[in-house]
Formats: structure tokens, C-alpha cells, sequence
């Protein structure tokens, strides 16, 4: 039995819908779209549904307009964006973007997205058919994620790219294998799997991994707003989203991304492009010191990434300023497997951003990325590595009145070194041979931190950055307890000064 509906915002003229029933919506996009910039339109679902199949139509050559779904209880069931908006979903299957699982009876909600509405008024219509049997043949490769045993055990320099879409963005065309087979072809370690605002990928992502044993895949997700995107490196659970409804803000989804042991770090925070790339360049303001990383390279240095530097590196000096400790990463944002061509594209692993991990595992790359341990070649694996380091360091820290730094430079004959310390360019050295050491000194502040990173230079491009290492004058402790023993079994002013700088270095 099929029975249309005709309704208007939240107000549905039909019946209760059944099986094998489909709905119409006629939604008024709201005249405010920047103030009002997700709406939710609420229909129900009767027991016995078996797929839900959706069709939303947006009407407009000018708009552009996102598109998902949520189940009950605000589960989110899948985004697609505004490409590929059309979904259908079953226990067993669902078309990319969108999430399997049981269509459970309750009150379901389309979510509705307005990046870029110049057209108004305008009114978004919307299919949704409910079926008693499936149309979809089941998925075998579907099953909850997990984590897989990590690759090597070994600790050491990973490569690995941390913003890749497959087909389960609404806007990329590759399969999760066409990934996994590029990486490992390419010889890269690890790739971040990071879809926008789903995680329909990861019910696949285990059996993938299973055919492709050599190469880590990391999850994730590319939270995505209108006023800034962000890759949650390690999450596996949905980042909430819509901003405004139920007063959600920026900084609550960036604590929600913590909450899962996951790290916050915003993709190409400075493309400013208007509609062409609607809300890429990172506006919200959250607390600076909410960051874990920023994308400093977003495509290789030799396309679209070489105009977006600057000001990167500005903003990542600017949080670094506040006191942040920013990894710098890089990420290709690669959408075609690793097939772009032209002058913009940059394809999986260009840039490639190294991490130094304990192992070659979901575990390991992330804590590599919270200890700020992590390189950027701008443009690929064959970029000169550089490894800054320190003896004494505590994670990315040391804890003394002068430091000395040595910065480990292979396959950069013939190009220079750039030191910057603590945002300023400080002195260029002449690389002269492919396995070379340049050794430098840090004196801490009386008050706060320093900070050094270097820079490779050919031909006056930037090839690698590093991040940074922060150096801190040691604390005094007076101990000015009794030096008999203590009857009263209390610690002394000196052990307590001691546990309280202990956990003030455990909080960093």
C-alpha cells in the first residue's frame, strides 16, 4: 500500500506511515540560513521497516544544500553533504554516507544543512519511501570496527597522510580498497580515513584492513561546518554537528572529539575561497588550547598548498604564541584514490606528514600526534626528513636553563636549514651533505616557555617543517620541611612542590 503525504516545515498532513509508504516534505528554507544553519525535519516510522530509502531535492541551480539523517534519540544514520544526497539504508546494507543497522520505529529526523543559499526564498523537497523488504544486498564486509594489532612493533618515523575521503564522503568517488591499495603501492605506513561528519566508513574499514595487512587505516572523521572543518584523528564514534540546534557550539564538538581519546586538529584553516570551498577556513572560537594539531600543509607544496602556507604557518605561530602546543600535520585531502591531476589536486601522501610512534598502530600514531613528535614534507615521501631532537626531553619538552638541539637532516644535500625560534626565522645554514647534523642551544625564558622548530629549503621553497621543541627553565623546589623525621608522617613542602610540578607536566 503506498500513501503520499503532503507537508509544510513540521506540520505532515498524512497518516501514520506504514511499510512500503512514501512521504513528501516541502520544507521552507529559513530566511536567515547563516544564523539558522542546520534545521531538522522531523517524520515517524512505523515497526517493521526494513529500509528506509531518501530523496531530497533542494530545487535550486544556485543553492547548495547538505542533507542526512538521524534515527531515533538523535543517532546519526548518515550525511551525505550535497553531492549524493540520495541514500538508502537496511539492516544488512546502506548506500555510502549512510549508516546500517536496524530502521528503528520512533521519530526520525532529515537534517538539513544551508553552506551557500543566495537563492531566497526557496523550498527544499524531500522523498522518503519506507520499505517492508530490502532492495540493498546485504554488505558481508559490514561488522563493527576494530582496532587492528598494530603492523610493527617497532618504534620509529611512520609516513602517512591525515586527510583522505573515499567514496562514503558525499563528495569523493574511490572505494575504501582503492585507498588502501594506493597507500600501500605509494609505500606509505598509515592513512587517515576522514569522511565528512559520518562514520559509515568504519563498519567497512576492518575487512579492509584485513586485505591489506602492511598499511595502518587510521579512523576518523572531517567534522565539517560552515565555519571551519576539522579532522578527529582516532575518533570512532559521531562528532555532533549541527550547530545551534539544542545550543550546540564549536568548542562542545571539539570536547565531544576529546571525550573519545580522539585529537582535535582543523583541515586547510586558511582557504578562504567564498563558495568554491564553503566554510574551509577555520573561524570558530574555541579555546586555543583545545588544539592537538593543525593541517600547516593542506596539498602538496607544488599545487594548491604552496598559497596556503603563509598564512598557516601564521596562525599555527599564533596559537604556539598562546601558549598551545600545535603538531604540525599535513594532509593531501585527497577525494580520487590518488588519480588528481592538474594544478590543484594533490593526490594521498602529498604532503606526508611523519610521526615518531612506540608502533605502527591506531594507539601509537595518535599518542606520536599528542606528543608533538611529527615532521611535514610539503611535498611527499621524497622531501629531506629532519629529526629535532634533545637529550632530556620530556614528550615535546625540556626542562632546563639552556638546551642543546640537534637537528638531524637526510637527503638534504645542497638546501639550507631555516631555524625558527619562537616564530622567528633566526639564522639559515647551508645543508652540505644528505646525512648532516646541525647542533644549536636554547636558553629558557625567566618566565614561560621558547620554542624551535627548523624548516627545509631548496631553491628557496619550503620542502619540510618540523614541529616544535619547547624548553622550559626547571623548577626551584625549596624544601623547607624539618630535616629530622617527620612524627606526624606528613610530606614534606619539598615532596608536595615536587608531585605538584609532576602533575602539572602529566596535564601537557
Amino acid at each position: 500500500m503506498r500513501v503520499v503525504g503532503l507537508c509544510f516545515g513540521a506540520l505532515c498532513c498524512a497518516s501514520v506511515a506504514r511499510a512500503d509508504t512514501t512521504l513528501t516534505f516541502d520544507v521552507p528554507v529559513p530566511s536567515d540560513p547563516v544564523g539558522t544553519p542546520f534545521i531538522l525535519q522531523p517524520f515517524e516510522v512505523p515497526a517493521g521497516v526494513a529500509e528506509l530509502a531518501f530523496h531530497p531535492n533542494d530545487q535550486s541551480a544556485a543553492n547548495a544544500t547538505d542533507f542526512g539523517l538521524y534515527g531515533p534519540d538523535h543517532v546519526l544514520r548518515g550525511w551525505a553533504g550535497s553531492n549524493g544526497s540520495d541514500g538508502v539504508l537496511g539492516e544488512l546494507a546502506a548506500s555510502p554516507g549512510y549508516i546500517p543497522g536496524v530502521i528503528t520505529p520512533g521519530t526520525w529526523n532529515v537534517v538539513i544543512g544551508f553552506p551557500f543559499t543566495p537563492e531566497l526564498p526557496a523550498t527544499i523537497h524531500i522523498e522518503i519511501t519506507l520499505r517492508d523488504a530490502p532492495t540493498l544486498a546485504p554488505q558481508p564486509d559490514r561488522g563493527p570496527f576494530v582496532a587492528p594489532t598494530p603492523i610493527s612493533a617497532a618504534p620509529g618515523w611512520y609516513a602517512g597522510d591525515f586527510h583522505v575521503h573515499s567514496e562514503q564522503s558525499g563528495d569523493a568517488r574511490p572505494s575504501l580498497d582503492e585507498v588502501a591499495d594506493y597507500v600501500v603501492a605509494s609505500g606509505l605506513d598509515f592513512v587517515e580515513l576522514s569522511e565528512h561528519n559520518t562514520t559509515a566508513h568504519l563498519s567497512l574499514l576492518s575487512a579492509v584492513q584485513r586485505r591489506h595487512p602492511t598499511a595502518l587505516l587510521v579512523p576518523g572523521i572531517e567534522w565539517t561546518s560552515y565555519r571551519g572543518h576539522a579532522i578527529a584523528i582516532g575518533v570512532t564514534e559521531p562528532v555532533p554537528f549541527t550547530l545551534g540546534i539544542d545550543g550546540l557550539t564549536a568548542q562542545q564538538a571539539v570536547d565531544a572529539i576529546h571525550d573519545q581519546g580522539g585529537l582535535f586538529s582543523p583541515a586547510h584553516p586558511t582557504l578562504d575561497i567564498g563558495s568554491s570551498c564553503m566554510g574551509c577556513a577555520w573561524e570558530h572560537p574555541v579555546d586555543v588550547m583545545s588544539f592537538d594539531g593543525l593541517e600547516v600543509s593542506s596539498g602538496s607544496v607544488d599545487k594548491l598548498g604552496a598559497v596556503l602556507l603563509v598564512n598557516a604557518l601564521a596562525l599555527w605561530d599564533a596559537q604556539c604564541d598562546a601558549g598551545a602546543h600545535v603538531a604540525a600535520l599535513g594532509g593531501s585531502d585527497d577525494h580520487t584514490g590518488g588519480t588528481a591531476t592538474g594544478a590543484v589536486g594533490s593526490n594521498i601522501g602529498e604532503p606526508t606528514t611523519m610521526v615518531f610512534a612506540e608502533e605502527l598502530s591506531v594507539d601509537g600514531i595518535v599518542e606520536g600526534v599528542r606528543q608533538n613528535r611529527t615532521v611535514v614534507k610539503l611535498g611527499g615521501m621524497s622531501d629531506p626528513m629532519v629529526e629535532l631532537d634533545a637529550i632530556g626531553r620530556e614528550g615535546d619538552t625540556l626542562y632546563a636553563d639552556r638546551a642543546t638541539i640537534t637537528a638531524h637532516v637526510t637527503g638534504g644535500a645542497g638546501a639550507q636549514l631555516l631555524v625558527v625560534r619562537d616564530g622567528l626565522e633566526s639564522e639559515v645554514v647551508d645543508i652540505p651533505s644528505d646525512d648532516w647534523t646541525w647542533t644549536g642551544t636554547v636558553d629558557a625564558p625567566a618566565v614561560g616557555q621558547a620554542r624551535i622548530r627548523v624548516h627545509v629549503l631548496r631553491d628557496g621553497v619550503v620542502r619540510t617543517i618540523t614541529s616544535h621543541l619547547w624548553v622550559e627553565a626547571p623548577a626551584v623546589v625549596v624544601d623547607d620541611a624539618p630535616k629530622c623525621g617527620c612524627a606526624s608522617g606528613g610530606a614534606s613542602g619539598g615532596w608536595l612542590a615536587l608531585l605538584a610540578l609532576a602533575a602539572v607536566r602529566r596535564r601537557r
